[in-house]
């Protein structure tokens, strides 16, 4: 196995990835990356940031709809 390069597709950098992270990826079933590191990281953030505001929302049909309408 040989360190593979790859263009990152949030900010186009090119980025090596080692036969060691190769390995660790193949051996957790992980897919190849299509990020850098900083890019991942910034996406999960934006991820994690949008779960957490769709989780303080309440569902529709739930008691605090009603107070909040009003009802």
């Amino acid at each position: 196995m040989e360190d593979i390069k790859f263009q990152c597709v949030g900010c186009g950098t090119e980025v090596i990835w080692t036969t060691g992270e190769q390995e660790y990826y193949k051996a957790k079933g992980f897919s190849n990356p299509k990020r850098c590191k900083k890019c991942a990281v910034a996406r999960r953030q934006e991820k994690d940031a949008a779960d957490e505001e769709a989780r303080s929302r309440p569902l529709p049909g739930r008691r605090g709809d009603r107070e909040e309408l009003g009802i």
